[in-house]
């Protein structure tokens, strides 16, 4: 029997509030993998936030991918691949996003995340560290939904070519030019060798989507309408989705 990958978005899909993750899944998990097979989370979570996720179940996993898959390590913390972007763009996207009202702010720098105060100017001392920098990982915001398809063409037309735009909701994760979910999980099955049809993936939101149509994907019933057109079928969770591929892939 050939080898089987699958990957799962974390927030809304393998952890689903105000449930968490069950027993069910966890077993699930472990039946997959003692046949042989891989199993690991792909989120747009900066590093620090995704390591907590990491520690907790690490014994579950063969593979972590956080930013959107800019960043990827294996079981033992050690890294498989990493995308950089051109650090050039910190500070003026930083800037854009400071000065229109957004949510929140950061960037990441490999394992680093900087956040900042977005109700204030930025500081000498903000422009100077965000200047430093060679180059990102992955820079996030958020925008109130009056002005966030405005926002996104306003990144796409001026840093179109220097960032991935990744929504979810209102969040806006910005990895390098080209990262995706779906890229990214594509380049995990070439490291572990697996065909891609044996690749599988779930989901539950637009950022996800580029994987779920690039595999074969699985969505929940709250998923969006995006998700929900992408994958290939409509589970209630990640236990009914591995024993799908179990039994009939």
């Amino acid at each position: 029997m050939s080898k089987k990958l699958f990957a799962s978005d974390y927030d809304g899909t393998f952890y689903i509030s105000p449930d968490g993750v069950k027993k069910e899944y966890l077993d699930a998990v472990a039946r997959f993998r003692e046949a042989g097979n891989l199993f690991g989370i792909i989120t747009g979570r900066s590093y620090d936030s995704a390591m907590e996720i990491f520690r907790k179940y690490s014994d579950h996993l063969d593979f972590f991918m956080c930013m959107n898959g800019a960043y990827a390590i294996d079981r033992d913390r050690n890294v498989i691949f990493r995308y950089m972007g051109d650090g050039s763009v910190i500070y003026p996207m930083m800037k854009l996003f400071s000065e229109t009202g957004c949510i929140y702010l950061n960037y990441s720098v490999d394992e680093a995340t900087y956040g900042f105060d977005e109700k204030v100017p930025l500081t000498e001392e903000d422009v100077a560290g965000m200047k430093k920098h060679d180059h990102f990982t992955q820079i996030c915001t958020a925008f109130s939904e009056s002005i966030l398809d405005e926002m996104v063409e306003k990144i796409r037309a001026e840093f179109g070519d220097k960032v991935s735009i990744q929504l979810n909701g209102c969040c806006v994760d910005l990895p390098p030019f080209g990262v995706t979910k779906g890229n990214s999980v594509r380049r995990m099955a070439e490291h572990f060798g697996v065909s891609p049809e044996n690749v599988f993936t779930a989901g539950d939101n637009n950022n996800d989507v580029s994987m779920l149509e690039g595999n074969y994907g699985y969505t929940l019933p709250h998923g969006t309408d995006a998700a929900k057109a992408a994958a290939k079928k409509i589970l209630n969770n990640i236990a009914e989705m591995i024993g799908d591929v179990m039994n009939n892939h």
